[in-house]
């Protein structure tokens, strides 16, 4: 973002359902106010990995759990830690931030979500008007933008179809911008065989041959 000097809001919201109500109700587990591009990412990445661990405990640190070698779906606490452990996501992060673009990460569980978020803003509006900026995000009650990986797993069956077809991995993942690393464990958990160099340079050539 260029111009004025650059502010970042960071905020964790969780989001559900209210028993007997039928009313959905965001609330806000923890916000920060930085300038610096490096502290409002590792803050995410460590709010990240402490909502995963507050919903499921990480097997690897804790050793009275039970590890599963065979998750049937993807689970909230797992696509948390992925996004928050994964050097691409990083990588792709930082992208946006310095584009000016907001990062923001939807992992749904079950009847509730939970939203992370980064979002720039000229500092002046983070420290001279700090009331307002923490009402920068959407109001109390409406939906939260879809992300890419909100609509990977919203057309997981076309993507599959249109990977096994022959697509790229490459090209799914940039049409719905999110990292290469992150599409492939999604289709590995599907059950879907990603396709290594090798056999992506067959199918090519297949392809080309039956081309008219």
């Amino acid at each position: 973002m260029s111009g004025p000097p650059v502010a970042y809001l960071c905020r964790v919201l969780a989001e559900g359902p209210v028993y007997g109500s039928g009313e959905v109700v965001p609330y806000v587990l923890d916000t920060l106010r930085t300038r610096s591009q490096d502290i409002a990412l590792t803050w995410l990445r460590k709010q990240a990995l402490r909502l995963a661990n507050g919903l499921d405990p990480d097997p690897d640190r804790a050793p009275w759990a039970t590890r599963c070698d065979c998750v049937p779906v993807p689970d909230a606490p797992t696509e948390i830690r992925v996004w928050a452990t994964d050097p691409a996501e990083d990588h792709a992060a930082r992208a946006r931030l310095d584009q000016g673009v907001a990062v923001s990460v939807v992992i749904p569980d079950g009847p509730d979500r939970y939203t992370l978020a980064i979002i720039p803003r000229p500092a002046r509006v983070l420290y001279i008007q700090p009331f307002l900026a923490l009402h920068a995000f959407p109001p109390r009650g409406e939906p939260v933008p879809r992300t890419g990986r909100d609509h990977v797993l919203a057309t997981r069956a076309s993507i599959i179809t249109r990977y096994r077809a022959g697509e790229t991995l490459k090209a799914l993942a940039a049409e719905f911008g999110v990292s290469d690393a992150w599409l492939k464990k999604q289709l590995t958990r599907w059950d879907v065989p990603v396709r290594d160099v090798r056999a992506a340079r067959i199918l090519r050539a297949q392809q080309q041959r039956n081309q008219p």
